[in-house]
């Protein structure tokens, strides 16, 4: 696949390519290695195993001039072999899965070395400004663009809920000169003010007894209205703050806890839509075309019906993937690729075919071995039934969940049987079993 050769041509051609020369390659093929003492003579790369193969080869140059030339080729590439062992035990596989998990490496629009270098640029840089951070410089903030600034505003609250909690005193200091210069200018304050002047009034001298009792009515009525005016100024804040949202990115619910804001939502969404689209398809593409491949060797002798060949598919591409979820370092990768916004699809696509491909043969073999064995060897199996099936070739075996039966069937549901099964003899009964007449069975 077009994915799976951008992955392994790099490496076949990385491994002994013809630009290198043959001196240079060879001249490190057979030097003892520390190594050595932790390696089997029966490993071909093995200093004991390298030294005989020279010899060998080496006879056979001396004994025809003619096959000099294919000698040295064949010690060139038993050193390349040698170099890439030592470098890598796993061989080719271990390099290319190595140079897809390289190659997975994302940042902006550029993927591997130049990702990892334009990381490594960007991580120095955000050391620097994690140390002015811890340092409280606030020329740091100079550094943030638009978005990070609305982002650190948004999480204001929550920050100084942190100090509240930790630093009581770093967070007077931080709210108070706020506080202050909020209620200056308050209707609250405002209010008050004018409460301390009227009570502060005095009855003119002159006022007669009636008058004064006018007075002293009007203003209590002052009074009252500059306290009301006080209480429902500090009402209308109380329920403005508790409209606004108690953490930074989501709104509060009724057990304290955020739920996901809008633009969280959408960005997920946006993910997921993302991840369906462009990536997803192709990888159960890729899943569905290496099982006709690998299947294609049994696919003659036990043709199987589609009921049958799509079980075993699902179990095939399951087996796949309980495999590979298995293994940490694609576990971990692939969660790096779904904490993406929009990870490449190539990228991500190229890494899950090279594990995929790990796994898919040996899943393969496994499955046909554990439904088939018996009859891919020729060998009479006894069915669930109590029936023999034949020996190899003479008749496909059954499906799963399917019983062969030697007499044909009296109780047969036709009207639930679908209409190709009939012709393969094949029934479902009014008791719920499927059954499958063979009569020579």
């Amino acid at each position: 696949m077009d994915g799976m050769e951008a992955v392994a041509e790099p490496m076949e051609g990385a491994i002994g390519g013809e630009n290198e020369s043959p001196s240079s390659v060879s001249s490190a093929e057979f030097s003892p290695q520390t190594q050595t003492e932790q390696q089997t003579p029966e490993d071909p790369y093995s200093s004991k195993s390298s030294k005989e193969y020279s010899a060998w080869l080496k006879g056979l140059k001396d004994s025809d001039p003619a096959n000099a030339k294919f000698a040295r080729l064949s010690k060139d590439n038993h050193a390349r072999l040698y170099q890439l062992q030592q470098m890598e035990p796993r061989g080719i596989d271990g390099v290319r899965e190595t140079y897809a998990l390289l190659q997975s490496v994302q940042h902006g629009e550029l993927t591997g070395v130049e990702a990892l270098n334009a990381l490594q640029d960007e991580i120095r840089g955000i050391s620097d400004i994690d140390a002015r951070i811890a340092a409280a410089d606030p020329t740091v903030l100079d550094e943030f663009d638009d978005s990070m600034r609305a982002g650190i505003v948004k999480m204001a609250p929550a920050i100084l809920d942190m100090a509240r909690s930790t630093d009581p005193e770093g967070y007077a200091a931080a709210v108070l000169p706020h506080f202050v210069e909020a209620l200056r200018g308050s209707e609250l304050v405002g209010s008050f003010n004018s409460l301390v002047d009227v009570l502060n009034e005095q009855p003119p001298r002159w006022l007669t007894e009636n008058q004064k009792t006018d007075w002293t009515n009007d203003r209590l009525s002052r009074v009252m209205s500059l306290a009301g005016k006080m209480g429902s100024w500090f009402n209308a804040q109380q329920q403005k703050a508790g409209e606004l949202p108690k953490q930074a990115g989501g709104k509060p619910t009724k057990n304290g806890e955020s739920t996901p804001s809008e633009v969280e939502t959408a960005r997920a969404n946006e993910q997921k839509m993302h991840w369906n689209t462009n990536i997803q398809p192709q990888v159960d593409q890729y899943a569905e075309k290496k099982f006709e491949e690998l299947f294609r060797p049994y696919d003659k002798r036990l043709r199987l019906d589609k009921t049958a060949k799509d079980s075993l598919k699902g179990a095939f591409i399951q087996g796949v993937v309980k495999k590979a979820v298995a293994n940490p370092v694609y576990k971990s990768q692939m969660a790096r690729y779904n904490a993406q916004r929009n990870p490449d699809p190539k990228t991500v696509i190229n890494f899950a075919r090279v594990e995929f491909d790990k796994h898919a043969k040996t899943v393969m073999d496994s499955l046909t071995n554990e439904r088939y064995k018996p009859f891919l060897s020729g060998r009479p199996n006894t069915a669930g039934n109590g029936t023999q099936r034949p020996p190899n070739g003479a008749q496909t075996p059954p499906s799963p969940g399917v019983q062969v039966v030697s007499v044909k069937p009296t109780n047969i549901d036709f009207k639930n049987t679908p209409r190709e099964w009939i012709h393969q003899k094949k029934y479902r009964l009014t008791d719920g079993k499927t059954v499958q007449w063979r009569p020579n069975v």
